[in-house]
């Protein structure tokens, strides 16, 4: 049907010009202009508009005819995002564009929120197969309520299943605490591309199997006679295992809940409702075409993060004994049985004074099991006491002090993503963090060992970050004892008084860090000047950037000539020098190097060097590395490539 048969219309109508079939309009009635009207433009002289047409499309227009009232329909959402209440299409920012038509008079304003006015020739459009606006914007959308309808009713069958086959998990589900909302978040993998997926559950819920585990590891009927004989590694590889990916898969394959994960966006060519045939038939072919769902089949990894996730959920919802019983009825847990384990004979006690310094670090004042402190304080080093070491307390801890973390931050910012949590996570647990911690909590002197270099080590530690800022942490190397203790002790308070105790002590240790990570947090320079040098290097350069560690004679034979920053200046390596070297390259293109005695500490500010680059690109020490840069490429006779490399 020609559209320049509509001389007036009573309802607006769907129309694409003959010169670009495949942009549609939605024409609302003439205008009392026509196409001998003048065409205002900036650029090239055009008569009217037919004459514009004419000469940009070759379509010879009659001057006469109507030039109609217009909207352009832009590329429409292909999903849409939902929110807490209702449905609400994609937000698409879209660049102002400057009309070349004449702008609407008064009263020929556009009729659609956010579709562009234009003025089209009747004559040269033809009304689109589907004219109906109405018609065509159902249609449009049709398909993307289908797709959160099908989702909720997936939800809706996941609940049921768990009524009638998962008794463990009826009560959870059915409770006021937990909506519909929360259950799709939990099942939803993050290939749906939707606002909301199970990647911040299956954070939380990471956490949690990680220290459901460890305590099913303590008191097994069959392991933990040996927990005790074995090594920080061992207990960790050993916990690994009872949470692999596999074993989670199974437990969602074995109880269907592989069955409700929904993975596949809503997209052509991706989606259908699941009462439909994944087989479509094209006219004229014998042979039946699938709709190409390759990409979205349900692996291990996606299994086992849905387990993960509903674990969080039930966390989050109702509490770490709850939570127990979860991973109990998955049966991704051990048999335990905690009235049949006997008593085992402590007779080290160590000093009074000590045990109470730890008490204080701990924040508590009684102890049930106070022998627990000695053995917390215990270095590896100390093989012929009779007191353990601390590697099973401190493995206890760090489990301890994982889920203790996590969930402060998971509660504290509900926006941030999973890498973002993470970023703060490792800010929080890392060597530095918790070393830094114990000094200032004192427990440095209390440690008991028989490592000749650990003395030295802990006051050169000491030493660098005395009167400094918790972002100078990152410039220092400390003894890997100091944070061990402190996961130790921990762990020592979580054995003695359960759950809650050790993590009111991981919360109690870790306040000084916490209350300065939220305010650091507040603005976006303290957050990258808060973070670890390493994490901000490829947090804002990817992996373009690489790092490598040399001797520093052997950085000055390779780079003869070439500069390095040590203290505040940059000088020229010695031949014969004992230091360390860190090289950070780009492409192969060298662009810092760091000398510092100790590798960990010559990483670290390498980093930090070239993140503060990028922070302050105008900054001085920008210029002197460029000045360095500069000489470096004539040493190398790679001036120009590298002088391209710098500008860009």
């Amino acid at each position: 049907e020609s559209a320049s048969n509509a001389g007036h219309m009573s309802q607006p109508r769907i129309w694409a010009p003959l010169y670009s079939p495949n942009s549609s309009y939605i024409a609302f009635g003439p205008s009392h202009l026509n196409c001998n009207a003048e065409f205002p433009s900036d650029r090239k002289n055009y008569n009217s508009y037919a004459d514009y047409i004419e000469r940009n499309y070759n379509v010879v227009l009659n001057p006469t005819s109507h030039l109609f009232v217009s909207q352009r329909l832009w590329v429409l959402p292909n999903k849409m995002v939902e929110l807490e209440r209702g449905i609400k299409g994609n937000k698409r920012k879209r660049h102002e564009k400057t009309s070349k038509q004449k702008p609407l008079n008064e009263g020929e304003e556009a009729q659609l929120d956010g579709l562009d006015a234009v003025l089209m020739p009747q004559e040269a459009c033809m009304e689109a197969r589907i004219s109906d606006p109405a018609l065509f914007l159902h249609l449009v959308f049709l398909p993307a309520f289908l797709y959160h309808l099908e989702r909720r009713l997936v939800g809706h069958e996941f609940v049921l299943h768990c009524k009638e086959n998962l008794p463990f998990l009826k009560t959870y589900l059915s409770s006021e605490n937990i909506s519909m909302e929360d259950i799709l978040e939990a099942l939803t993998a993050k290939s749906c591309t939707l606002k909301l997926s199970y990647d911040r559950l299956e954070y939380i819920g990471d956490a949690v199997l990680k220290l459901a585990q460890t305590d099913a590891l303590l008191n097994s009927t069959q392991l933990r006679d040996w927990v005790s004989c074995l090594h920080e590694g061992h207990l960790t590889a050993l916990r690994s295992a009872l949470g692999s990916n596999s074993r989670l898969n199974n437990a969602a394959v074995s109880m269907s809940i592989d069955k409700f994960i929904m993975l596949v966006p809503l997209g052509r060519g991706m989606w259908l409702p699941s009462t439909l045939q994944s087989e479509i038939r094209v006219p004229g072919e014998e042979t039946q075409q699938k709709i190409n769902t390759a990409n979205y089949n349900l692996s291990v990894k996606v299994c086992a993060d849905v387990i993960e996730a509903i674990i969080g959920l039930i966390f989050i919802k109702f509490g770490f004994s709850d939570a127990i019983k979860v991973v109990e009825g998955l049966q991704v847990s051990l048999e335990t049985d905690t009235k049949d384990i006997a008593p085992r004979n402590r007779d080290y006690r160590g000093s009074s004074k000590i045990r109470e310094h730890a008490k204080l670090f701990l924040g508590r004042q009684t102890f049930n099991d106070e022998s627990l402190l000695v053995e917390a304080l215990t270095h590896p080093s100390c093989l012929h006491k009779d007191v353990p070491s601390y590697q099973k307390l401190e493995w206890v801890g760090d489990a301890v002090l994982c889920l203790m973390v996590r969930e402060f931050i998971f509660r504290e910012y509900p926006q941030h993503t999973v890498g973002r949590l993470n970023l703060i996570e490792i800010t929080l647990v890392c060597n530095e963090s918790l070393a830094y911690l114990s000094v200032n909590g004192g427990l440095h002197r209390c440690i008991s060992h028989e490592n000749l270099s650990l003395p030295h080590r802990i006051r050169d530690f000491s030493e660098d970050i005395s009167g400094k800022e918790q972002q100078s942490l990152w410039g220092t190397e400390p003894p890997k004892a100091l944070a061990d203790v402190v996961e130790s002790l921990l762990g020592a308070a979580h054995i003695d008084g359960g759950y809650e105790a050790g993590q009111s002590a991981a919360a109690y240790v870790l306040r000084p860090m916490l209350t300065k990570v939220q305010r650091n947090l507040e603005s976006s320079s303290s957050a990258l000047a808060m973070m670890h040098p390493k994490q901000l290097m490829y947090e804002i350069c990817g992996q373009t950037l690489k790092t490598r560690i040399w001797k520093e004679h052997e950085f000055t034979s390779k780079h003869p000539g070439a500069l390095v920053y040590q203290g505040s200046n940059f000088v020229e390596p010695n031949a014969h020098g004992d230091g360390l070297v860190c090289q950070v390259t780009c492409c192969g293109v060298q662009l810092l190097a760091v000398l510092d005695s100790r590798h960990h500490v010559a990483r670290n500010r390498a980093c930090a060097l070239i993140g503060a680059v990028f922070k302050d690109p105008l900054g001085k020490m920008t210029l002197d590395l460029k000045r360095w840069f500069a000489r470096n490429a004539d040493v190398n006779n790679a001036r120009p490539r590298v002088r391209q490399r710098e500008n860009n």
